[in-house]
């Protein structure tokens, strides 16, 4: 496993590990999926 993913511990985390413009993208989809389900709970699962 590589040590960049093994230290992901939060979807931020994860986030932070891309460029600039696909950190943008996943940060869009982040807020559609809590504006479509409110209640759901984010978890990073290891590999």
């Amino acid at each position: 496993m590589d040590k960049q993913r093994a230290a992901i511990s939060s979807i931020d985390d994860y986030i932070a590990s891309f460029p600039d413009a696909v950190q943008r993208q996943l940060q869009e989809l982040r807020a559609t999926i809590r504006a479509a389900a409110p209640e759901a709970e984010e978890n990073v699962a290891p590999t």
